[in-house]
């Protein structure tokens, strides 16, 4: 079993090298900034691209390792110049709040942007909380001026009690902000949401859905349809306008504006409505 340590300073690649002299004047000068280590474990066979600098890692488990950022895989692909690693089997790539595996892996190392293809496992770690996510491919970008993840086909993303399902989802971890197209779907407890496009707080549980949408809250045997809805996750209180519908058992309510407060078991209409309400088992009178 091999290990290799590479250093690679931050302005290109080069083995290592010594410090530069201070200049003979003797005339304070800013420190160079250091290199950076990569260190790589576990590998059985090394290959070595000169034209393109480029090693290939072979082993049972070769992990590389760049400062907070861990590959794990029976494949690595580094390029030195760039800092640029492939995993082209399924493997592991972590750092302190994420991880991410795959099929298959492009890491920009100095970066800090991955694209991962194939049955894509990912979680991500977000004020105290961790996201869960699976997607057939998944683009996340872990900067402090930028950390987005962009998911697409069968998305399933979960966070504590909360659920988002799409064909694509926009996920900024710093706002705590998700945004899911196609068949988009978002659950809390027994509460379902469905349009084509819902736009989500995962902090707060609010969300804004937008086309053909519909909400259920099984327990209570309620569903809602309108062309734009709104929740606030904290009241529990759902805001269904255009086309807006509701119905709990036999009883309808059609409304221009239906405000549905799910906590209470209270649905309030505005602008032009009808309703249609049957008695329940127990009380007086017959059924139209």
């Amino acid at each position: 079993m091999l290990a290799l340590l590479l250093w690679v300073p931050r302005g290109g690649y080069a083995w290592a090298q010594p410090a530069p002299q201070a200049p003979a004047s003797g005339a304070a000068s800013a420190a160079p900034a250091g290199p950076v280590p990569v260190d790589v474990q576990g590998a059985s066979r090394i290959d070595y691209d000169a034209a393109a600098e480029e090693y290939t890692f072979r082993g049972r488990e070769v992990v590389v390792t760049r400062g907070d950022q861990r590959l794990a895989a029976p494949v690595i692909m580094y390029r030195a110049a760039t800092r640029r690693a492939e995993l082209p089997e399924r493997g592991t790539v972590s750092a302190p709040t994420g991880q991410l595996t795959a099929d298959h892996i492009v890491a920009e190392l100095a970066s800090r942007h991955l694209v991962a293809e194939g049955d894509v496992e990912a979680r991500f770690l977000d004020e105290g909380v961790w996201t869960s996510m699976s997607a057939d491919r998944v683009e996340a970008t872990d900067r402090p001026d930028q950390r987005v993840v962009v998911a697409t086909g069968h998305v399933v993303a979960t966070r504590a009690d909360s659920q988002l399902r799409g064909d694509r989802v926009t996920y900024d971890r710093a706002a705590q902000h998700a945004t899911v197209e196609g068949d988009a779907v978002a659950t809390r407890g027994g509460d379902r949401l469905q349009a084509d496009r819902i736009a989500a707080d995962l902090g707060t549980h609010d969300a804004v859905a937008t086309g053909h949408v519909v909400l259920d809250r099984a327990a209570q045997d309620m569903r809602g349809s309108a062309d734009r809805a709104t929740y606030a996750g904290g009241t529990e209180t759902a805001v269904l306008s255009g086309h807006a519908r509701v119905t709990r058992d036999r009883d309808v309510v059609t409304a221009d504006t239906i405000t549905v407060n799910m906590a209470q078991h209270l649905a309030t209409a505005d602008g032009q409505f009808t309703i249609v309400a049957y008695p329940r088992q127990g009380q007086q009178g017959t059924p139209p």
